[in-house]
């Protein structure tokens, strides 16, 4: 009988490759350099965005820069304003902190500002003039952070008992304050139906004595409070259960940690900034009334701010500063295209998180089993991306061991001065009291042993010290 075992086929399907290029994190980066890093990326935008400008809209490159500084820096109005919108935009990132510390991806700044300017116009709509002015301020505020807080904990709890999508979920919540904005426009609005009544001079006219004295309400409440939000997650243990949970979740169970508690303390701490925020901009900020468009979607522009900060609160002020320089310098050049002050704000963004992702990350091409790169396009971007950074990283060892010797031999040569200037009489009076210690320590019986020292062992330390002082001349030369 023939055998009819069959050979097993040969695979006709080809071997899965690897992928053209792995993307690996690259090592400690020093701080010098990754400041360097976004100082260069900022740069190259100013002058990419100048070139920009001159192409679209006719701006020379020295009108955009004047334009810059007088749209910012003009008169005391142009600055008070500066420092207003650079304080209302920093409420809203640090309000987004402590959320995105813990990967709470809030997405709902908007609409949580919004809802509190809300309540807090309605609240100052119904008493004013029946109470106090500063009793008026104090309901204001908390009804405006309580509504925050609310808004903000209601996706808290959905995602901490149901696991919900807390970004889709955020997001919703935004459209929902626009509808309640929209529905007081159409019951105490005004007659097209599309804002609200203006406050008379609003609530804290009393504090106006001149020209920014509401804006100086606004800059101070938000500086203070950027302070109490740093000590929060710096110096406090609930700053550090935001820090462990955002790491993993698991190991913040595994220690002790209520996840679920947290989460929701997080995002009330969160809604209620944004609250606050939102009481602000009704009333310290513009004509003192409210539509669905107050906000102008700020809140997503915190988020860029925040994530380009990479949640650090300190580096915080640096881009919300940058954001705002930008956006107010642009619009000082009163250019017809209406678009123009956000593109130039995108190429910033561009440039400034990409090179940053090329300075924390580096690409690298695949390789065959030889070792050597098997395609020409991953050989080319693997000498445009390789040979820089080789270059960078041996700067870097060059100014890193250039700063220790010369540390070292400044501590050096500190000491041997020192040593040279102490007058003749203080070492004649420490010879003196080296002999005196010594004769009282010979009297004690425990220490008499001292004289019975193995003079091999002191042979070994005077090795020793000719082997350092050696070093120590070669480290000089």
């Amino acid at each position: 009988m023939e055998n009819t075992l069959k050979t097993p086929k040969a695979k006709t399907k080809k071997q899965k490759k690897e992928p053209l290029f792995h993307v690996i994190k690259r090592g400690h980066t020093p701080t010098w350099m990754s400041i360097l890093v976004r100082v260069a990326a900022i740069l190259l935008a100013f002058i990419v965005s100048a070139i920009f400008l001159a192409i679209t809209n006719n701006v020379s490159v020295g009108k955009f820069l004047f334009a810059m500084f007088t749209g910012n820096f003009g008169n005391s109005a142009k600055v008070f304003n500066t420092l207003t919108d650079f304080a209302i935009l920093l409420g809203l990132a640090i309000a987004l902190i402590p959320a995105f510390k813990m990967k709470f991806w809030n997405t709902g700044a908007d609409g949580q500002a919004l809802i509190g300017a809300l309540v807090s116009y309605v609240i100052a709509y119904n008493f004013q003039g029946k109470v106090p002015n500063p009793l008026i301020v104090v309901l204001c505020i908390l009804g405006a952070i309580v509504a925050g807080v609310i808004f903000g904990v209601i996706p808290a709890i959905f995602k901490a008992f149901f696991n919900t999508n807390e970004t889709l979920f955020t997001l919703m919540m935004n459209y929902v304050a626009i509808q309640f904005v929209l529905i007081a426009c159409h019951t105490i609005g005004a007659t097209n139906n599309y804002n609200l009544f203006a406050l008379t001079g609003g609530i804290l006219e009393p504090l106006k004595v001149g020209v920014g004295k509401l804006n100086l309400v606004a800059i101070l409440s938000i500086l203070i409070l950027f302070l109490i939000v740093s000590l929060y997650l710096i110096k406090t243990k609930h700053g550090f259960e935001i820090s462990i949970i955002g790491e993993s979740v698991n190991t913040a169970k595994y220690v002790g940690i209520n996840v679920k508690l947290s989460l929701i303390r997080t995002m009330a701490i969160s809604g209620g900034i944004c609250g606050f925020v939102g009481f602000l901009i009704l009333n310290t900020t513009g004509s003192h009334t409210l539509t669905a468009n107050t906000l102008g979607g700020l809140g997503f522009t915190a988020i860029i701010v925040v994530w380009l900060a990479n949640f650090n609160p300190f580096y915080t002020l640096l881009t919300t500063f940058l954001v705002v320089f930008l956006k107010r310098g642009t619009n000082a050049l009163n250019l017809t295209s209406a678009s123009a002050p956000s593109a130039v704000i995108a190429v910033f963004f561009f440039f400034i998180i990409g090179i940053s992702f090329f300075a924390t990350y580096k690409i690298v091409a695949r390789r065959n089993e030889e070792g050597k790169i098997d395609n020409k396009f991953a050989w080319l971007m693997h000498v445009i991306t390789y040979y820089p950074a080789t270059w960078i990283e041996k700067l870097n060892k060059k100014i890193g061991d250039f700063f220790n010797v010369t540390f070292k031999n400044r501590v050096k040569k500190d000491t041997k001065d020192v040593i040279e200037e102490l007058p003749k009489s203080q070492e004649a009076s420490l010879d003196i009291n080296e002999t005196s210690s010594v004769s009282e320590i010979g009297t004690n019986d425990e220490v008499n042993s001292f004289s019975n020292i193995n003079l091999d062992d002191i042979k070994d330390d005077n090795e020793v010290q000719n082997e350092e002082s050696s070093l120590d001349k070669e480290v000089q030369e």
